[in-house]
């Protein structure tokens, strides 16, 4: 997420995809689409903080979602670098959304892909998808897929935006197996944190001693979102997306 407070942006992201990690084993790359950052509109910055939600869980990934504040600040161009909204109120279902990563094209594969990939996924309503995939949705999580399977995300793509509706809804978090039919993926609902995203960029401001404004949360840099070409890769890049059962 980008804020105000000078020398440092918060990239929003799921906790799982930097599960382990230190600041500086991360890094974010901005204004390219290639994984090895090989455009010349390319901008890598390093991470300063790590900023991990209070009730994170890791043995089932509830409250899946951190913050990452930047060593340097972004510059918006709007070419290469843009921003994008986060979503206030509930997505409904059927709604058709975006998923952008550098994950593996299917499971079992270990490369991740070297450009940044897109797919359409259609969100699911909480009674089908526990249906579907025999759990209990948590509170803060969200529901997409294809109903024939052939669209999803995969091994590599934890914390890569769902994007509906030009607005940053979902992170990757996590789900059963890549692309089975009436198996869709489990996201963090972005609306369902927004209070909490603006709680810690607020705590960043009062320690950088700026005044915080609430409009912050309306210019969110998102880094894996393909028509804006802003991402983020990790030093010997390793997420994964898998049931954590």
């Amino acid at each position: 997420m980008v804020g105000l407070c000078e020398g440092g942006n918060e990239p929003v992201g799921s906790l799982k995809a930097i599960c382990n990690e230190t600041p500086a084993d991360i890094e974010l790359l901005a204004g390219d689409v290639y994984l090895s950052a090989s455009s010349s509109s390319a901008v890598i910055r390093k991470v300063a903080e790590i900023l991990v939600h209070q009730q994170f869980r890791a043995m089932d990934y509830r409250n899946d979602v951190a913050l990452l504040r930047l060593s340097n600040s972004l510059v918006m161009d709007g070419v290469y670098i843009s921003a994008i909204k986060v979503r206030r109120e509930p997505v409904t279902p059927g709604t058709i959304c975006v998923v952008a990563g550098w994950g593996v094209d299917k499971e079992g594969e270990t490369v991740p892909s070297a450009i940044l990939r897109f797919v359409n996924l259609q969100i699911v309503a909480r009674h089908s998808c526990s249906s579907d995939l025999g759990v209990e949705l948590h509170i803060g999580e969200l529901c997409a897929g294809s109903p024939d399977g052939d669209a999803d995300s995969c091994q590599g793509d934890s914390g890569a935006p769902l994007v509906c509706g030009g607005q940053l809804t979902g992170l990757v978090s996590r789900g059963e197996g890549c692309g089975l039919k009436n198996k869709p993926g489990l996201y963090v609902d972005i609306a369902h944190y927004r209070s909490w995203i603006q709680g810690e960029i607020q705590n960043i401001h009062r320690v950088c001693k700026r005044s915080p404004t609430f409009s912050n949360l309306q210019h969110i840099t998102w880094q894996m979102y393909q028509d804006a070409s802003r991402v983020m890769r990790k030093k010997n890049y390793s997420g994964v997306w898998r049931d954590p059962n």
